[in-house]
C-alpha cells in the first residue's frame, strides 16, 4: 500500500526487466524499536509474510522492546511512567502502473498511479504491554488521509498448568486484521492490487466488501506456543442514519481456532474462522439480512536452503439469508503458493474461486506475481491476473485480465 520518489526510476526499470512483487505492511518504526531487520518478523524479509517470530511479536501486543525507555514514577517506587524514546512514525508510498488486456468503459487504459496510495503509521510499544498498529492512508484520488486500518493491543503472558499462555485484547476496525497469520483476508495474497482496474462485483462478508465501517473488541489467547483462540465482538462504526448502508443490528460476534506446530523444520498451521451478522440493507430499522460465515484455513511454512516455500489456503462458507428474496449460499475457495530465493526475490501464484449460489456473479482468477527486494524495505513487482470467470460470465472474461507493475517503498 505505498512507494517514494527518489526510487521512481527503480519501479520504471522494474517494468522494464519484469521484476515485480506485492505491497503491505512492513512497519520501519517496528524495526527502529526492536532493533532488528525486517527479516526477523518476515519471511526471508519479504513482507507481510509473518514467520513465527513475527507472529509471537504482533500476539505479544507489538510492545518487544531493545532502546531505552523515557521512565518516571512516585518517590516509593511505583512507576507511573514508560515511554519508547523515540517516535513510532512510519510511512509507506506506492507507484503503479496497470494495463487491462481490453479497455474498460470510461477508464484509461495504461494508467499511472503516483502516488497509488501513502500510508502515515502510528505503530509500536506505547507502554509495558500495550502497543498500536494504525494506518491513514492517501489514495491517488483523495484530498486527505482517512483512517484505514487500526489494531490496538494489551498483551502479557501467564502459565496455566505449568503451560505458557500468551493472553491480550484487541481493540480493531476488521474481522481477520487481528490474525497473526496470512490465510485470513485481511492479510491475505494478493497483498496488493490496481484500483484502476476491474474487480468482481460479488465477495463474501468476511472478504471484507460487504461490511462498512466497524469497530471491534476481543480476547485472544496462544497455549503452549501451539492453540491459539480469538474472540470479538463488532459494532458498525461512526454515525449511522437513515441513509446508511449495511449496517450492523446490536452485534456481530466473529470468532477464530488454530493449532500451530513444527514437524522437522516444517511448521503446520490449520484453522476455522467464522462470523454472524444481521444487517440493516438501508437505514437501522426494519428488517435485516443475515449472514453466517464458517470458514477453515491452513499454512505450511518449509523452509529450503537460504529461502522457503510457504502455501495459504482458506474456504469460506456464506449462507445469505436476505430480507427480501430467497436464501444462498456464498463459496470461496482460495489458495496461494510462495518460493522465497532468499533475501531478494518471491515468486507467488495464487487461484481464487467464488460461488455465488444463484447470484450469477461467479468469479475465478489466477494471480501469478514475481516480486523483487532490493532492500528489505523496498518491494518492485509485477503482477498479471488471468481470469476465467468474471461475474458470471466466462466468455468475454479474459478481457478482464490485467497488468500490474508497483513499487513500494516504507521509511
Amino acid at each position: 500500500m505505498h512507494r517514494r520518489i527518489r526510487y521512481g526510476r527503480l519501479w520504471l526499470a522494474a517494468a522494464g526487466l519484469f521484476l515485480a512483487a506485492p505491497a503491505a505492511q512492513a512497519v520501519p518504526s517496528f524495526a527502529r524499536q526492536t532493533n532488528m531487520a525486517c527479516s526477523a518478523c518476515h519471511q526471508s524479509g519479504t513482507f507481510p509474510e509473518l514467520n513465527s517470530f513475527g507472529r509471537r511479536f504482533k500476539l505479544g501486543g507489538y510492545s518487544m522492546f531493545q532502546i531505552k525507555d523515557i521512565e518516571a514514577g512516585p518517590d516509593s517506587g511505583g512507576k507511573q511512567l514508560s515511554l519508547i524514546d523515540i517516535p513510532l512514525i512510519s510511512a509507506m508510498v506506492q507507484a503503479s502502473a496497470t494495463h487491462t488486456r481490453k479497455a474498460q468503459s470510461g477508464v484509461q487504459n495504461n494508467s499511472t498511479a503516483f502516488p497509488q496510495q501513502l500510508s502515515l503509521f502510528l505503530a509500536g510499544r506505547i507502554t509495558p504491554h500495550v502497543g498500536t498498529f494504525i494506518q491513514a492512508t492517501k489514495g491517488g484520488g483523495d484530498s486527505s488521509f482517512e483512517f484505514d486500518l487500526g489494531d490496538v493491543r494489551f498483551a502479557d503472558d501467564t502459565s496455566v498448568g505449568g503451560q505458557d499462555l500468551l493472553y491480550g485484547v484487541t481493540l480493531n476496525n476488521a474481522p481477520t486484521l487481528e490474525d497473526p497469520w496470512n490465510s485470513t483476508p485481511v492479510w491475505s495474497f494478493p497483498w496488493a492490487s490496481s484500483e484502476q482496474a476491474p474487480g468482481a462485483a460479488a465477495s463474501t462478508l468476511l472478504d471484507g466488501d460487504v461490511l462498512g465501517e466497524v469497530a471491534g473488541l476481543g480476547a485472544y489467547g496462544m497455549l503452549n506456543n501451539h492453540w491459539y483462540a480469538d474472540v470479538s465482538t463488532y459494532r458498525s462504526s461512526g454515525t449511522s442514519d437513515a441513509s446508511s448502508q449495511n449496517v450492523i443490528k446490536n452485534a456481530a460476534p466473529y470468532w477464530r481456532l488454530a493449532y500451530d506446530r513444527s514437524f522437522g523444520g516444517t511448521d503446520v498451521m490449520v484453522g476455522t474462522f467464522g462470523m454472524n451478522a444481521d444487517l440493516y440493507p438501508a437505514g437501522i430499522t426494519g428488517p435485516t439480512d443475515s449472514y453466517r460465515d464458517l470458514a477453515v484455513d491452513t499454512q505450511i511454512e518449509q523452509p529450503v536452503g537460504a529461502g522457503a516455500l510457504t502455501f495459504h489456503g482458506a474456504y469460506i462458507d456464506e449462507r445469505r439469508e436476505p430480507a427480501a428474496g430467497d436464501s444462498v449460499t456464498y463459496r470461496h475457495l482460495r489458495a496461494d503458493g510462495t518460493y522465497h530465493t532468499g533475501a531478494h526475490i518471491r515468486a507467488t501464484v495464487g487461484y481464487s474461486t467464488l460461488d455465488t449460489g444463484g447470484d450469477h456473479l461467479d468469479t475465478s482468477d489466477w494471480v501469478a506475481q514475481l516480486g523483487y527486494f532490493p532492500w528489505q524495505n523496498v518491494d518492485l513487482s509485477l503482477q498479471y491476473k488471468a481470469y476465467t470467470k468474471f461475474d458470471g460470465d466466462t466468455r468475454d472474461a479474459s478481457d478482464n485480465d490485467t497488468t500490474y507493475v508497483m513499487a513500494w517503498l516504507a521509511f
